[in-house]
């Protein structure tokens, strides 16, 4: 059983969102049959009471930051396989110490532009190009945020109840559960003053916060119907009933395009702009403030849009969740850790892009490609391009290029077809087919979407597709093949 370290801390002053994605990613791994163990501060156990509850052995570093990599290669002996670092106070430096503690090591950063020592790299906050050397892997943008399954769980629901805008009836504000800058105590009057009676607040927040019990008190003398939801377990759903969301600019930023709720952002810290001028970019939000003030100006103008604007609110919606699917954790794990054929051939997924245009075309054109098709007619170019176009704006389908050792070798597409069910479609190039590369394929798929029941319309006459179906363990039901959706262990 592969063994993963992950090196991360939470405190009052760093907040709980490194440990908390970090586990997320523990989660996704330890489900494909990894050993998992958090490298960490005593701190983190106090900020984050699930660490200590979980499965996970938690190493406590003591001492000095300049001797945990040697606390480390002790405490394990040189036997991971994987190293995890989510910490913005270790670098390159700190990593390269560390080489002979893992056989690799993933970095998780945000934009920093700090330089590392690393085979992944992994930062939600950046969709520019490679910023490291050739042969680190690197996992860009918000589709590889790690959020917990809950919110691609809800996200079709939450997508569907916004097609109907009622106004603000309820509104989540969450500036992380330190808010170590009390937005949180600071936007509560604002609020008093913007929001219609009857409209409900939904409070995150965590009894660490610095200002928990002066937002109680606001919330208690509120006019307006408050809930301060103390250390929420139910999170994902407490942001789905939501109308509309306010907060800071970190990590929740993509748990909130996972719902496609508009939201109205304060950046609270600087690490948190690159995430800022993503969702300013995809106009998937409204940023209202820095860390220093709020814009009552730009807030008050933002929840008229939202409330009025049934189009403006449908499009922010839609926008938002077209940046992140939450299904980020799969993606990573699939990326450390593919299916190998033959022994030695990496197969993964990577998400499409317009990039890949031509290359799926020809694909599309080869005649042993489009002889099972539904559309046996060949399109062109143009047809082929609004089709893709299409598909990618599509928050119902998960499109994905199959790899073989980094180079395209099919496409694999997920359309949702039910709250919890998608219809599977692949593709595999020409020059490609009979090496296992479609086995592979279904096999991530599976582990992509494993609490999702996968179905295939395969036609009589398609008898290598029936053969490969069965093959990967889905069960014949008249003209559909069905994989029903794995049980999950979790750390």
């Amino acid at each position: 059983m592969p063994l993963a370290l992950f090196r991360c801390d939470a405190s009052t002053r760093i907040g709980a969102g490194h440990v908390i994605r970090s586990m997320v990613l523990a989660d996704a791994l330890y489900a494909v049959g990894w050993e998992c163990a958090f490298v960490t501060r005593a701190t983190s156990l106090k900020s984050v009471p699930a660490l200590a509850n979980s499965r996970m052995q938690v190493i406590v570093l003591e001492g000095p930051a300049q001797d945990e990599p040697l606390q480390i290669a002790a405490a394990t002996g040189g036997a991971a396989d994987l190293m995890v670092v989510d910490h913005y106070e270790r670098g390159e430096d700190f990593e390269r110490a560390c080489r002979g503690s893992a056989k690799m090591i993933l970095v998780i950063d945000d934009a920093t532009g700090r330089r590392h020592d690393c085979d992944f790299l992994l930062d939600a906050a950046t969709r520019g190009p490679d910023r490291l050397a050739t042969g680190t892997r690197q996992f860009l943008g918000p589709v590889y945020a790690l959020l917990r399954s809950d919110f691609h769980r809800l996200r079709y629901q939450s997508l569907s109840r916004r097609k109907t805008n009622r106004g603000c009836e309820r509104i989540v504000v969450s500036f992380g559960m330190i808010d170590a800058s009390d937005r949180t105590g600071a936007i509560l009057p604002i609020l008093n003053r913007l929001l219609p009676r009857g409209c409900r607040i939904d409070i995150l927040i965590g009894t660490h916060a610095s200002g928990f019990h002066f937002v109680r008190n606001r919330a208690a003398e509120s006019a307006l119907d408050v809930e301060v939801h103390v250390d929420a377990s139910d999170v994902p759903e407490i942001m789905a009933a939501a109308d509309i969301a306010l907060g800071a600019g970190g990590m929740t930023s993509w748990e909130r395009c996972c719902l496609g709720i508009p939201a109205l952002v304060v950046v609270t810290a600087t690490n948190q702009l690159p995430n800022a001028a993503i969702l300013r970019e995809a106009g998937a939000a409204i940023i209202i403030g820095d860390g220093i003030a709020i814009d009552e100006r730009v807030l008050e103008q933002g929840v008229k849009n939202l409330t009025e604007n049934p189009i403006k609110y449908w499009e922010m919606s839609g926008r938002s969740a077209a940046l992140c699917d939450g299904l980020g954790p799969q993606r990573v794990a699939i990326g450390v850790s593919p299916e190998v054929i033959r022994g030695v051939d990496e197969i993964r997924l990577r998400p499409v892009t317009t990039d890949d245009a031509d290359t799926m075309f020809e694909w599309q054109r080869d005649p042993s490609t489009r002889r099972y098709f539904r559309n046996p007619l060949a399109p062109s170019h143009d047809e082929h391009c609004r089709w893709l176009k299409s598909k990618l704006t599509d928050n119902n389908c998960i499109f994905n290029v199959v790899t073989l050792n980094d180079r395209e070798a099919g496409v694999l597409r997920l359309d949702r077809i039910g709250d919890s069910s998608y219809e599977i479609s692949i593709l595999t190039a020409p020059k490609q087919k009979r090496r296992g590369v479609a086995s592979a394929a279904l096999r991530l798929a599976r582990r992509l979407c494993p609490a999702a029941e996968l179905r295939a319309d395969v036609l009589d006459e398609n008898e290598a597709s029936a053969r490969l179906f069965s093959g990967c363990g889905y069960r014949r039901s008249g003209d559909v093949y069905i994989s029903k959706p794995m049980r999950l262990a979790h750390a």
